[in-house]
């Protein structure tokens, strides 16, 4: 069911139009012969955004000289107060008169505007180091795990040739302590010198049997 666009609320002792702001489709409120007795009293015809008909006549407050130039700051889409319509020249007299008591009587009628929503603000970049820190800290996935074949391959290949390495000089360590015990053993014998120059001829034979 669509909301009443005109409120018919003639004499009925009203002094209070608060309730009138929860009715923001009203476009014609009607309130002749009621209690409404300042400016003050009317500032809920603000929240009634499209308002443009007002009957207040025969309200105390339709005799104070300010009525109708209040009534225009405050509802600015109005046409017709009381009996008498807005014309273009009393709108532009209202909007621009000085009276500075009037001026604020509008302001605080008028309903306060939504608050503005702080502005984003974009974090501070980090230090060179710790940019680096934080883009290994990225690369490296948790617990050391890789989550990619090729990096997990890559690191496993890296592993393999780390521990090839080490075998490899263990080896040649272990052949050079057994060649030097072997020549001590052989330099120590009655026949050392012949000893070595067997030693020396099995040796070339052997690297050429290798080479060939």
């Amino acid at each position: 069911m669509s909301r009443p666009s005109t409120g018919s609320l003639s004499q009925n002792q009203i002094s209070d139009l608060s309730p009138l702001a929860a009715c923001a489709r009203l476009r014609e409120v009607y309130l002749r012969r009621n209690l409404v007795r300042d400016l003050a009293a009317l500032a809920p015809l603000a929240s009634l955004p499209e308002l443009r008909i007002v009957w207040l006549e025969e309200n105390e407050v339709a005799a104070d000289a300010r009525y109708r130039p209040f009534l225009i700051r405050l509802c600015r889409r109005l046409e017709k107060i009381d009996t008498t319509a807005v014309g273009e020249g009393e709108r532009k007299a209202a909007h621009a008169g000085d009276d500075a008591a009037l001026e604020e009587m509008v302001r605080r009628a008028l309903p306060a505007p939504p608050p503005r929503r702080p502005a984003a603000v974009a974090p501070a970049a980090p230090a060179p180091a710790a940019a680096a820190h934080s883009a290994a800290t990225a690369a490296a996935p948790p617990g050391g795990a890789f989550s990619s074949p090729v990096a997990a391959s890559a690191a496993a290949s890296g592993r393999h040739e780390a521990v090839t390495q080490r075998g490899a000089a263990k080896g040649r360590s272990n052949v050079l302590s057994a060649t030097l015990l072997l020549v001590r053993e052989l330099a120590a014998a009655p026949d050392a010198e012949a000893s070595l120059a067997a030693l020396a001829a099995e040796l070339a034979a052997a690297r050429a049997g290798r080479l060939a």
